[in-house]
C-alpha cells in the first residue's frame, strides 16, 4: 500500500508579501484582544478580523502564545522606536511633558494600555507568556539606560544618578500607570501629570517656573 503524504500549505514565496500577511494577522489579533480580551478572542474571531482563513494563522504562528510573543515584540520595538527617536537638544520638564502627551491623549495610547493589561493578566498565569514579557522588559530597561547616560553626558542629568537603577524605575512605573488609563478615561490628563512629575523626580529634572 503506498502512503501519500500531503505537504501542508506553503506560505507565499516572496518575503514582503509573507510580512504583510504576518503583520495583517497581528493587526487583527491586537483588536480582538483589546475588544474581546485573550481568552475570548479565539482563532477563528482573529482570523475573521483580519480577513484571512484558519489556516494561514498557522502557516506564520504556531498556536496564541506565538501571536503574544510578536505582539509583545512589536510593543516593545514601538516603545524604543519613539524612545530613540524623542531628541530634544534640552533634556527639561516641557520637553518630558510633550514626549508624555502622545501616550495619554490619543486613542492608540488607551489601546495600548488596554492591550498591555492583557498581555499581562496571561503573563501572570502562562510562564511562556511571562517570559516575552520579562525579556521585552529587560530591552526598554537597556534602551533607557543609554537615553539617561546620553543626558548624563550632555550635562541634564547629573552624572552621579545610577543609570541602570533609573531606567528600571521608570520602566516599571510606566507599566503600571498605563494600566490605570483605561479604567481611568476621564483621568488621562491627571495621570499624565502624575507620569511625567516622576519622570522629572527620578531623573532630578527641576520644573521649569513657567510650567
Amino acid at each position: 500500500m503506498t502512503t501519500v503524504i500531503r505537504k501542508k500549505p506553503g506560505r507565499p514565496v516572496n518575503s514582503e508579501m509573507r510580512a504583510d500577511k504576518r503583520a495583517q494577522i497581528l493587526e487583527g489579533a491586537r483588536r480582538c484582544f483589546i475588544r474581546d480580551g485573550f481568552h475570548k478572542a479565539t482563532t477563528a474571531n482573529i482570523s475573521k478580523e483580519a480577513g484571512v482563513n484558519v489556516a494561514s494563522i498557522y502557516q506564520y504562528f504556531e498556536n496564541k502564545d506565538a501571536v503574544i510573543e510578536s505582539i509583545v515584540e512589536q510593543i516593545v520595538n514601538q516603545e524604543i522606536t519613539y524612545l530613540n527617536a524623542f531628541d530634544p537638544a534640552k533634556l527639561d520638564y516641557d520637553s518630558l511633558n510633550s514626549f508624555a502627551a502622545t501616550l495619554y491623549k490619543s486613542d492608540e495610547g488607551k489601546d495600548g494600555a488596554i492591550l498591555r493589561a492583557e498581555i499581562l493578566s496571561e503573563a501572570s498565569r502562562n510562564p511562556k507568556v511571562s517570559e516575552y514579557v520579562v525579556n521585552g522588559s529587560a530591552r526598554i530597561i537597556k534602551a533607557i539606560t543609554a537615553f539617561v547616560e546620553r543626558y548624563q553626558r550632555q550635562g541634564d542629568i547629573p552624572a552621579d544618578l545610577d543609570a541602570v537603577s533609573a531606567a528600571t524605575d521608570l520602566a516599571y512605573f510606566h507599566e503600571g500607570i498605563q494600566l490605570h488609563v483605561p479604567l481611568t478615561p476621564d483621568h488621562r490628563a491627571k495621570l499624565m501629570n502624575i507620569h511625567v512629575a516622576f519622570l522629572a523626580a527620578r531623573l532630578c529634572i527641576r520644573r521649569n517656573p513657567a510650567s
